[in-house]
């Protein structure tokens, strides 16, 4: 019966494997595919949309009750829309935890990367230039990552892989999480086999407040942090100031996460090792940025968490909160609009 089916609006580019994946859920649904803009009696009728950025006005789509976004980040659509501070009785859930293999790869990846130079030997074979043992130990000498401490500043399901893949490295973890009242990840979407579900594998586990205590013993310092009021310039002068002066500084977070002033203050009077960056404040990061020029520094550019099979990934995420919507369970990755993440 009508009263019984599911609008479901998918504002996207995605094949028609991913779409029909979608469709076989249930019958009860009814999925329509648009884009790059919905058609007015598309939102007339919709429940469920699956978008980026397309939102409707609140007028358009009375009967929405749930939007899945296409990404971990929603500050693009908390601070670009009034939709949700007008209609709070809508769900919105995101990606988090499609992300956390690309993301702890490129992390262990960059560290490696960072420890062995592996910068100054791409240099030295455009130069095709092979030192003397002496000074080819000087640059490319290392005692390892083993026994070093990272810090993970933002212990979602991101950071509990990173955790699962450095601690396989031998490192040692500190993390920093908002509620550590609140360590399981269960309402979390996660793929099997990965992830610290209980939060057993950090040494130690902080409150925001500790950021400084926190980073005083880190080598290296992950920023994972959603983009929200609260965390916008988290990363001050002041935690800068209190890092290690060989320490690393890496963010695949936000640009806005971190005072970009007193990072590079900090960077170009060495007051810290040096830093990889995969985001910035500006994006794409302009040609006359001083993060480019500078030999303390790797730009990434905002490539941490892409996977060639990311609609997939997606997918997964949107049937299994399909399931359980149709079961009324409860949705993985809701978002706290007071928090907002």
């Amino acid at each position: 019966m009508e009263e019984n089916k599911i609008h479901v609006v998918m504002a996207n580019d995605f094949d028609r494997v991913w779409v029909d994946k979608v469709r076989d859920v249930s019958p009860r649904l009814v999925v329509t595919q648009h884009y790059p803009t919905v058609p007015t009696d598309a939102w007339e009728s919709v429940n469920v949309l699956c978008t980026y950025n397309v939102l409707p006005t609140i007028q358009q789509a009375p009967k929405l009750r749930w939007v899945q976004t296409l990404s971990a980040g929603v500050e693009h659509l908390l601070t670009h829309s009034t939709f949700f501070q007008e209609r709070s009785e809508v769900w919105l859930t995101n990606t988090s935890g499609i992300h956390a293999s690309q993301i702890a790869e490129w992390t262990m990846g960059m560290i490696l990367a960072w420890d062995r130079n592996l910068v100054g030997m791409i240099e030295q074979q455009a130069r095709s230039t092979w030192l003397p043992r002496e000074e080819t130990e000087s640059l490319f000498g290392t005692v390892g990552i083993r026994g070093k401490t990272l810090g993970i500043v933002g212990y979602g399901a991101i950071g509990r892989e990173v955790a699962r893949v450095a601690s396989a490295f031998g490192m040692k973890i500190l993390a920093l999480k908002r509620d550590l009242k609140r360590l399981s990840a269960h309402t979390s979407y996660s793929v099997d086999g990965t992830g610290d579900p209980n939060a057993d594998l950090p040494e130690r586990l902080y409150p925001p407040e500790a950021v400084r205590t926190m980073v005083r013993d880190c080598d290296y310092v992950l920023l994972l942090l959603p983009l929200t009021d609260a965390t916008r310039g988290f990363i001050n002068a002041e935690v800068i100031g209190a890092m290690k002066r060989d320490a690393v500084l890496l963010n695949a977070a936000r640009g806005a996460v971190v005072d970009e002033k007193a990072l590079l203050d900090a960077l170009r009077n060495k007051r810290i090792g040096g830093a990889i960056l995969d985001v910035f404040e500006k994006e794409p990061l302009p040609s006359n940025s001083p993060f480019w020029g500078l030999p303390n520094v790797i730009v990434s550019p905002h490539v941490a968490g892409y996977s060639l099979n990311y609609h997939e990934r997606v997918t997964a995420v949107f049937v299994e909160n399909l399931r359980r919507y149709l079961v009324h369970q409860p949705l993985l990755n809701l978002i706290d609009f007071k928090h907002g993440y």
